[in-house]
């Protein structure tokens, strides 16, 4: 799947939206429209820097 321009903020959105309803990075993707590869890197950067460490 081709991704999308995302935000900062949406990112961080698709971030939380995927840590707090427990959906698999595939489905989390195929929700928003990106890439399970941009999900999986979200999150990863997420759980190591926090919303403020992009």
């Amino acid at each position: 799947m081709k991704s999308r321009k995302t935000t900062q903020e949406e990112r961080i959105e698709i971030v939380k939206d995927c840590l707090n309803t427990g959906l698999l990075y595939k489905e989390t993707a195929k929700k928003y429209q990106v890439s399970y590869n941009n999900v999986y890197s979200w999150v990863q950067k997420y759980k190591e820097h926090g919303p403020d460490g992009w």
